[in-house]
Parts: structure tokens; C-alpha cells; sequence
């Protein structure tokens, strides 16, 4: 480890093994989930594999910075869809935690690393179940009546999240609100809060159409199996909803924001 003051190491030992723990139960949760995870929950494990990686490679603690970055790469495969979440995956993620928890306290007692070797195992083990390359297919999301400058805003992971909907037949909708400029942050997460209740919200963005100077307006993306009328509910009476259509089904209009 990287020569560090008393306080320092106390600190870095706390802030690591508190998301240690962390990880190890979103990875038990994970595996409940089965081939189809929760995508926030797999996220939220994807970013404590990150957290640890940079928490580690800043602290000199090379052998957990690896394996780390290796259990991120293999999520990161998951969470893009370019591998399942299958038994050996999961099996290899879930040793990770210990022998994490194991490097923690040989760093907080300045014991010799004993654990290199095991980490050095792991590490490449993660390494050798990287994605196969997929196969090239059609993009089930061109069948998506989207206007191609949203798509060209979409991060490779909204992207990926709108194609899993698609292929699943999940409806998708679009929902527009404004929100005044000093509290759009505030009702911005409300928002989101009761539509992730309902479905998974899979963009977010700045719309053009606000109407007033002192206001904001936002265009979310939401998949859902609930019906219109749910949607409308949960959206509340200050946003417009409307369905995204099939291509070659007659467009439908999202309704004018209310005044």
C-alpha cells in the first residue's frame, strides 16, 4: 500500500470495507433476480465494483484495484446485455466480496499481502468469462417509431436498456413536464420515483418546448406493461403522456404540455 498517514489508512479501511459489505448483499439480492436482474439493482452493484476500483488504485492496493476493475468489466458485460447473468458468472462475483474483506484486513494491520495469489487467481478467472462477441442481428429498436435525434442522445446503456424492453414487448411512453427552475431537481426525483414504481424509466432529458423562462422541461422515456391511463396517474396532472408507437402504426402525438 501506498505510504499513507494513521488517519488516512484508518479512513480508507472504513470507507472500503463499509462498501464491501454493500456489494456483497446487492450480489446475494442479484442472484435472487435470476437471468433477467433488476437493472437499478445491478447498476447500483456495477457502481460499488467502480467505487472500490477507485478507491483501491488511489490507496496503492493494486491486487484489489484488478480485481475489481475485472468484477466491474464482467457487470458492465451484463448490464449491457453482451453476456447473461448465468451460475458461473455469479458464482465468481460472489467470491469476490471475502477476499476483498481478506486484502482489507491484511492493509489494516500492514500484514504481507498472503492474498496476492488468490486475487491474481480470481482476477483472471473474471478475465477468462468475458463476453463472447454477439452475433450481428437486426435492431429491434428501428422498429421503435423514435425520432432519430432522441436516439442519437441515448447513451449505449439507454440504448441497450430500450432494445431489452423492445424485444420483451414492454410498451413504451413518453412523458413531457415542466418544472420551475429553483425546484426542478426535487420534482424531477419524485417524478422518476413514481414511475420507476410502475416500470423502468430509461432516459431522461432537457426538452426544448419549455414555455416559460423561469421553467424547465423534461422528456422521459418510460417502459411499462401498466396501461395509459396508470401511467397518466402516476405522471400527474402537470405532464403529457402519450404511447411511442410501432413503425408503420399511425404516430401517435404526445398531447401538449397543460398551461
Amino acid at each position: 500500500m501506498a505510504d499513507r498517514s494513521q488517519k488516512a489508512l484508518s479512513e480508507f479501511v472504513s470507507e472500503a470495507q463499509e462498501t464491501i459489505d454493500a456489494l456483497g448483499k446487492d450480489l446475494m439480492r442479484l442472484e435472487g433476480t435470476g437471468t433477467d436482474p433488476d437493472p437499478d439493482l445491478l447498476n447500483a452493484v456495477f457502481r460499488e465494483a467502480h467505487s472500490l476500483k477507485g478507491l483501491s488504485s488511489m490507496f496503492g492496493v493494486e491486487r484489489m484495484a484488478r480485481l475489481a476493475h475485472a468484477l466491474e468489466d464482467l457487470l458492465d458485460d451484463v448490464r449491457m446485455g453482451r453476456r447473461p447473468l448465468d451460475r458461473g458468472g455469479m458464482d465468481l462475483a460472489l467470491e469476490v466480496p471475502e477476499l476483498f474483506s481478506a486484502i482489507i484486513a491484511e492493509e489494516s494491520t500492514g500484514a504481507p499481502p498472503a492474498t496476492l495469489e488468490r486475487a491474481t487467481q480470481l482476477t483472471e478467472r473474471l478475465r477468462a468469462a468475458d463476453a463472447p462477441p454477439a452475433a450481428a442481428s437486426e435492431d429491434p429498436v428501428d422498429a421503435v417509431a423514435l425520432e432519430p435525434e432522441l436516439r442519437r442522445v441515448l447513451t449505449d446503456y439507454e440504448e441497450h436498456r430500450l432494445r431489452a424492453n423492445v424485444q420483451k414487448g414492454v410498451p413504451l411512453y413518453r412523458v413531457r413536464v415542466n418544472f420551475e427552475l429553483g425546484r426542478f431537481d426535487k420534482d424531477l426525483a419524485e417524478l422518476n420515483g413514481r414511475l420507476k414504481a410502475i416500470g423502468e424509466v430509461i432516459s431522461t432529458l432537457p426538452a426544448s418546448d419549455a414555455r416559460d423562462p423561469d421553467a424547465i422541461a423534461f422528456d422521459l422515456l418510460l417502459a411499462s406493461r401498466e396501461p395509459l391511463q396508470t401511467v397518466i396517474l402516476e405522471a400527474g396532472p402537470a405532464a403529457a403522456v402519450g404511447p411511442v408507437s410501432r413503425r408503420g402504426a399511425p404516430p401517435e402525438q404526445l398531447p401538449p404540455l397543460p398551461s
